[in-house]
């Protein structure tokens, strides 16, 4: 009993005798409350169920360019279902002083997504430097993470592409992150921000392949706090990954290992709501919901050959904790040749069940001008975030 005495006793904080109030001790947090208060970890993992099923009524010649012309394209498949592990992340941050802090990001597939140090320059964030690894400032949708998407795929075709998310076999997927240092802050009461970075330009986790850096940029120009305009732009050069695929790339004269020219740009704008309040009055987290509105044109250059794209995806609350979900997505994986555009219809529901924990179901229709052909997936996803 005194051994249990004295420890309540050493972790009560000294009291004001005179007026019975906490005294000058408590300006100094005990350890645990400082450490909870400096480092954070979370996390999150989406995964569900995807059925593909090819579309026959529209048939598209397989064909596949290459240096030596049109040959005939890989075999497709009719039809395939799959349960699927997409994705799952935990993440922390160690605020380590007042103006610097620590940023680590690990994916369960056995892959380091970021790892940063920040450093405030001026405390009211108009500018901060960040050197490390980290989701580069190429496009509108690149720096949002997957629980805040409205799409099961997560990005556009052109954002997937042209930022490094995954279907660019020169670059590999690189999850839309890079090593570097960027400069970044918001001005102008904070209607202007802003981000400049120097990057290797080869991806995740790997050395410059050709000793040349990448530099990309981001303005966001926010007239109100509902709305923003959002322009950006990459320029270096690239080093070509080897891929077994090659023979079936979308830039068949660029060969693994050669250096060549990559240029980005996009512009965009973006309408988020503050929340609409679908349950007359009720203001918890899942019946308040934003309007969102996000369109965005991309384009690009790989050793000379150009790309480019657009989308316009919309969400919207139904009826309490249901949202609605439409967009529409084009790319062009390279102009200067036949059958490289891609078209994706997606139309879906979603239901909030708890704070950034969500069923998700969507219908997607590609209509595909090359040698796969068009075709229907429905897709299931679950996500859960702490």
């Amino acid at each position: 009993m005194f051994c249990l005495l004295a420890m309540v006793a050493v972790a009560q904080p000294p009291q004001d005798s005179a007026r019975g109030q906490r005294g000058p001790a408590d300006k100094n947090p005990f350890f645990m409350d400082q450490l909870f208060k400096r480092f954070m970890v979370k996390g999150y993992a989406q995964g569900g169920y995807t059925y593909l099923e090819k579309d026959e009524r529209n048939p598209r010649p397989t064909f596949i360019n290459t240096p030596n012309g049109l040959v005939p394209g890989p075999p497709t498949f009719p039809k395939s279902n799959t349960f699927d592990m997409k994705r799952a992340y935990v993440f922390c941050r160690a605020q380590i002083t007042d103006r610097w802090f620590f940023w680590f990001m690990y994916d369960f597939c056995g892959v380091v997504n970021e790892y940063y140090l920040d450093f405030a320059a001026f405390k009211g964030g108009q500018m901060n430097f960040r050197m490390g690894q980290f989701k580069h400032p190429f496009g509108l949708e690149n720096p949002y993470s997957p629980t805040k998407m409205e799409l099961i795929d997560i990005y556009s075709q052109a954002t997937t592409y042209l930022a490094g998310c995954g279907s660019d076999p020169l670059y590999g997927i690189q999850y839309g992150r890079d090593l570097g240092l960027m400069m970044y802050g918001d001005i102008i009461n904070k209607h202007l921000h802003y981000e400049m970075a120097i990057l290797n330009g080869q991806g995740v986790n790997s050395k410059d392949r050709n000793n040349k850096k990448d530099f990309a940029a981001r303005l966001e120009i926010l007239p109100t706090n509902v709305f923003k305009i959002v322009m950006s732009g990459q320029t270096g050069y690239g080093n070509a990954l080897t891929d077994s695929n090659r023979p079936f790339t979308y830039t068949p004269n660029i060969n693994p290992g050669d250096d060549y020219k990559r240029h980005r740009w996009s512009f965009g704008a973006e309408y988020r709501s503050t929340g609409t309040d679908v349950n007359r009055g009720r203001a918890d987290y899942w019946h308040v919901r934003p309007v969102v509105i996000r369109a965005e044109y991309l384009g690009g250059k790989d050793g000379g050959n150009p790309s480019d794209g657009a989308y316009i995806t919309v969400a919207s609350p139904l009826f309490k904790e249901f949202d609605v979900v439409a967009s529409y997505d084009y790319f062009n994986y390279n102009k200067d040749l036949r059958g490289m555009e891609q078209t994706k219809y997606v139309i879906g529901l979603q239901y909030w069940f708890y704070k950034q924990c969500r069923l998700q179901a969507q219908y997607i229709y590609t209509d595909t001008q090359g040698a796969i052909g068009s075709f229907s997936t429905v897709m299931l996803q679950t996500q859960f975030a702490f």
